[in-house]
């Protein structure tokens, strides 16, 4: 389940954000299109996109991941075949449309953030900064392929894209489940079940024996007991805040601002990597090869990021590394010898390889599982934001001065400004979700007495029977 997440997430990220700047050369030297034509294709796409976020998010809930992440690449499959008959602008428009409809569930953490919240609970911060390295990967090895079959047609790189894609699908809708198999007890096996069944009518038979005093107290047991139901009363004490509350609340708008300004780093810097190292005068393979090594790094990041994020929570994590991003781009963008451009890739690398996997652990560090989907889906409509304006100033920023830097330049105020709306939402609220195993789901006061109670009359039933038991 945790492999298919990770390629589920690295061939989307890897053809749609990595290997945009692939195509862009040449299809300006075959059909003379300037850069922001060919970037307003990024934001008409990632408009659509993010726009369909909160329906994406909404059915993630109450269809499964499973069957979203499958739809989803076949989007991508039919994007990428229809991109190998581009002839003119506004086909290429539509086919990068139609890839974009695909690309929040794998492209935004939407999917791995729901399974693996479900399938590892306190582990999951860990397991995304694993599952995550399949982005980097994936645009290591998609960028590489792009690049090899470009020396063929670019043509070729779309058509590879749509024919990997058309194998993931159905390989991802037989493999994965979307919840723990079995669900209940904290065995496996046959012989638990019988087990269980079994210590569930001799408790019984036993509460049929107790007095009328007790009856209350047995039946409270009897429900705490491991039943095929327990998972379910498990998940009901994960109950998801309303979304239409959470709206009208601080909270909610600094994780939406927090978020969108750490998401432009994805439309706004990746997919514009290799478009800028061409043109401080990088060699198209080369610029490729600057993008690996980034890559490499960003693989190093997301394993730590995980861990880091366990021990000092996903939201001061973040911070971390959206800092590292800004002395990365600052770097580039006082960069003059060629060396120094290396070294400032590698730097980007090490902050942007946690960013990924962070974004979603932070919004379940903020709000619990049970409504990820919703609340996630909700604040990826904002993505809309960089998602226009980013590709936008960045061929603004090449056809009038023949240079990236200065889009890098404003990348490092947007990272900066993320990193003030974290802190403050920091100082501010209390997680009650406990994706990276930091603190339990905040429970109410009225919560805290019922489960008192509960406990209190368990423990006086268990000792009325110990007499009988024994």
């Amino acid at each position: 389940m945790a492999a298919m997440c990770c390629v589920q997430a690295g061939l989307t990220i890897g053809m749609t954000n990595y290997s945009f700047g692939v195509f862009a050369q040449p299809w300006t030297d075959a059909f003379g299109w300037d850069r922001t034509s060919i970037n307003t294709a990024q934001v008409v796409g990632q408009v659509l996109s993010f726009a369909m976020a909160p329906m994406i998010g909404h059915y993630l809930d109450r269809c499964g991941a499973r069957l979203i992440a499958s739809v989803s690449l076949l989007f991508l499959a039919a994007g990428y075949g229809l991109m190998t008959a581009v002839t003119e602008l506004w086909v290429m428009y539509l086919a990068y449309t139609i890839v974009s409809i695909g690309y929040p569930a794998g492209g935004t953490g939407i999917i791995a953030g729901k399974l693996l919240s479900a399938w590892f609970d306190k582990k999951a911060g860990r397991m995304m900064g694993l599952v995550a390295t399949g982005n980097n990967i994936g645009g290591l090895l998609m960028s590489q392929l792009a690049t090899l079959l470009l020396s063929v047609s670019w043509r070729l790189s779309a058509l590879a894209f749509a024919l990997i894609m058309c194998v993931v699908a159905p390989t991802f809708w037989l493999l994965v489940r979307d919840h723990p198999l079995p669900l209940a007890g904290p065995s496996v096996g046959a012989g638990a079940t019988e087990a269980t069944e079994d210590d569930s009518e001799h408790l019984s038979m036993m509460a049929a024996q107790t007095t009328a005093g007790s009856d209350e107290a047995t039946q409270e047991d009897l429900a705490l007991t491991p039943t095929s139901g327990s998972a379910d009363r498990t998940e009901k004490k994960q109950q998801g805040i309303g979304l239409l509350v959470e709206v009208q609340s601080l909270r909610f708008w600094l994780t939406t601002l927090c978020v969108v300004s750490a998401y432009w780093t994805y439309p706004s810097v990746l997919s514009q990597l290799i478009p800028a190292l061409i043109a401080e005068g990088f060699s198209r393979q080369d610029a490729t090869n600057a993008l690996s090594l980034m890559t490499v790094c960003a693989v190093c990041s997301k394993i730590a990021c995980g861990y880091i994020s366990e021990k000092l929570t996903a939201r001061l994590t973040l911070v971390c590394y959206l800092l590292v991003e800004c002395v990365g781009l600052v770097a580039f963008a006082l960069s003059g010898a060629r060396w120094s451009y290396w070294a400032s890739m590698a730097v980007f690398g090490f902050g942007f390889g946690g960013v990924g996997a962070l974004l979603p652990l932070t919004v379940i560090e903020t709000y619990g599982r049970q409504d990820f989907g919703s609340v996630y889906g909700f604040v990826s409509v904002f993505n809309i934001i960089p998602c226009i304006v980013g590709p936008l100033a960045a061929g603004q920023s090449y056809d009038h001065t023949g240079s990236y830097k200065n889009a890098f330049l404003f990348a490092v105020a947007v990272f900066m400004f993320s990193c003030l709306c974290l802190l403050l939402q920091f100082w501010l609220t209390k997680p009650v979700g406990s994706p990276c195993g930091t603190e339990e789901r905040h429970i109410s006061e009225d919560q805290s007495e019922e489960e008192e109670q509960r406990t209190t009359a368990s423990n006086g039933t268990r000792n009325s029977l110990s007499p009988e038991l024994s």
